[in-house]
């Protein structure tokens, strides 16, 4: 598959993939920037989602590694999250198979604004690290089923799941907004080393392209991973709320043409 990498269609998805990078290292949702752009290029329908998560699986890594090192991940937590998310995408994906996406994207019409609305009116939520008041097996313990549930809306729609993930340690785990985006680094690492594996064994990525946007995505994770660790909750709430608004016209824009 052929891709001019120096045409002005393939800088406009690079120049995507850096913005998206940068939204997914502060509290996900940068799909939903990527992915519309990538549809209206043209580029071939069959290779999107494998180049783009081959494109985003560095930059995902670089996030994680930022977080890591300023200690914004709690690792008892987040560690008991990987391998139930991955479950939940190979249980969400089956889904997908045979259920219909209309039927989570009305669910999501009404959730979604519920959920705005819970961070709009609890301003205190996700200020301060209270996981404290959990034991180290209760905390296992919804660590691994946030990490399932969130894990099967990934697998089956992915839309703004990395938002999801960060929301889910700040309301199950009552984690803090920096760490809970520094756990849902670590989840969102493993999920998409898992995903471009399947997709480069499947034989639809396009490396050309691929490689090259892996700069961009490094780039822009590199500063929002920055971003997010010096000014915490003054940054990662207002992008949640973009990232929010941005799903939701996503929602309803698929919904109308439909």
């Amino acid at each position: 598959m052929d891709v001019t990498i120096l045409s002005l269609t393939s800088l406009i998805l690079c120049a995507s993939f850096f913005i998206a990078g940068m939204m997914d290292a502060i509290c996900g949702g940068g799909g939903l920037i990527s992915m519309p752009v990538f549809l209206a290029s043209g580029f071939p329908v069959h290779y999107i989602s494998g180049t783009s998560q081959c494109a985003n699986c560095p930059g995902s890594f670089m996030a994680f590694a930022k977080y890591a090192k300023s200690g914004k991940i709690q690792w008892s937590s987040a560690v008991f999250a990987v391998p139930t998310a991955i479950l939940g995408s190979l249980i969400g994906a089956r889904f997908n198979v045979c259920l219909s996406a209309k039927i989570l994207e009305m669910v999501m019409i009404i959730l979604v604004p519920i959920v705005a609305i819970i961070m709009l009116c609890n301003k205190e939520l996700g200020r301060e690290d209270c996981s404290g008041q959990f034991r180290k097996g209760q905390l296992f313990l919804r660590s691994a089923l946030l990490g399932l549930g969130v894990g099967m809306y990934h697998g089956f729609y992915a839309a703004g799941a990395g938002m999801f993930y960060m929301l889910a340690f700040v309301l199950i785990d009552k984690l803090d907004l920096t760490v809970s985006s520094g756990n849902t680094k670590l989840v969102v690492v493993f999920s998409n080393i898992a995903a471009t594996v399947t997709y480069a064994l499947s034989g639809v990525i396009i490396w050309k392209f691929a490689l090259v946007a892996m700069l961009f995505t490094i780039s822009g994770n590199y500063l929002g991973a920055k971003l997010a660790v010096t000014k915490g909750e003054t940054i990662i709430r207002p992008m949640f709320f973009v990232v929010i608004f941005i799903l939701l016209v996503t929602i309803l824009g698929k919904l109308i043409v439909k």
